[in-house]
This record gives C-alpha cells, structure tokens and sequence, in this order.
C-alpha cells in the first residue's frame, strides 16, 4: 500500500468517524430541548447526510404570542401594553400580565398580514396553551378615567339587551337594564344602567334569572360597583 492510498483511507476513516453517532445508528433522533415539533425538514423515508436538520421543535416553556391588529386601530398601538387570551374551545381566559407577558417586536423572517398590524407578545407558558394553537385576543389600552365595569359573568342577555341583577335584600333581586361597551374577556364597560353604588350579583346570575317566573328566591352572590 503506498503512503497516499494509505492516507485516503485514514482520512475515509476519521470522516466516517465523525459522522458516526449512537443515535444515528440506532435510527432515532432526540430533540435537545423539551417541546413541540412545529415543522418537518425531511419525508418519512427520506436519506440524510449525518447533521442535517430534519424537524423543528419549539419549547413550551415560553411562547410567543402574535395578534394581528386592523390597520385602523394603528394609532391606538402605542397605548396597547398586554393582552388576555380566550381559549376558543374551553372558554377559559388567561391574564398574559400574571404570565410575565412582554411585548417584542416583529421576528425576522415573517411576514405581515396585508390590512393588518402584526403585535407580538412572550410570556411563561403555564401549561394549558399549546405552540401553533389559534386563541381569542383581547388588547390592553391605557385604562380609562371614569370608565364603571362589572364581570362578564354578571351580565344576563336576552334577546339582544343586557341586564344585571341589583340585590335588594336576601330575598329580594332587581332586573337592570344596561348598556355595555368594550370587555377584555374577564370584564365589561358599562355605559349606562348603573350609579356605581349597586350590589350585583356575579355569580349563579342563571339561578336568578330563572327564578324570574318562579319567583323563588335563590342563593346569590353579589358585589358592590
């Protein structure tokens, strides 16, 4: 064997070396991180070279949230700070400032949907949202001065009019009409209907609703706006 055949082959050698790995071999790939895989690089079946990517994962312990804004509300972005998030299946909302929300600016590489203003938000997951998953976004403003609210779950409607039930006494619940404004998935504004004194029932407000026609007086809960 001559020095330079000898020398491809050590070469030859330390190369397949260096490509050789015990997951390889095994023909399993394990992601270094904790997640999700968002995308695939390669088909099932499909021949790599040793190294190449063949997916992509995500981390579930930190999100980012996108929320794509008309372009008509563009001038009210600079007040804009947080969100909260309504799972559409479950219904259940979740404060992204209780989970450490901040917002950031556009990832490189995606592009903007046309007629809209893209806002990103990354926050500590906590377990109950999923990467790719597709949620209700409500945007939080500046808050206003004056503004009365009570909590989603005190508001009753029927047939397209809004009320709130006035505790009177342990015994006795008063039907007002309101007129509401914007909510952030937990609370409403309230336009008019209420002084701001009222002691409304917000939890079992369908107890009392339907002890309307049976006039039973139920076991509320209520509280002071």
């Amino acid at each position: 064997m001559t020095a330079k055949t000898y020398a491809e082959a050590e070469q030859a050698y330390k190369q397949a070396k260096a490509a050789y790995s015990a997951s390889a071999a095994s023909g399993q790939a394990v992601s270094p991180i904790d997640g999700v895989i968002t995308r695939m690089l390669v088909q099932e079946g499909e021949y790599v070279e040793a190294g190449t990517p063949i997916a992509v994962a995500c981390s579930e312990e930190m999100l980012t949230l996108r929320a794509d804004l008309p372009e008509r509300f563009r001038s009210r972005l600079p007040q804009i700070s947080s969100a909260n998030v309504a799972d559409p299946i479950t219904g259940q909302v979740y404060s992204l400032d209780e989970m450490g929300a901040k917002r950031i600016t556009s990832p490189k590489g995606i592009a903007s949907q046309r007629g809209y203003v893209p806002l990103y938000f990354t926050f500590d997951n906590n377990g109950q949202l999923t990467h790719g998953s597709y949620l209700k976004v409500y945007l939080l403003g500046e808050p206003v001065a004056g503004a009365m609210s009570v909590p989603l779950s005190a508001l009753s409607e029927q047939q397209g009019a809004y009320f709130v039930y006035r505790q009177i006494d342990d015994d006795c619940y008063e039907k007002l009409p309101v007129k509401i404004g914007a909510n952030d998935g937990t609370n409403v504004e309230i336009l008019s209907g209420l002084n701001g004194d009222e002691q409304i029932v917000v939890d079992g407000v369908v107890a009392v609703r339907l002890a309307e026609s049976s006039r039973v007086a139920p076991e509320g809960h209520s509280h002071n706006h």
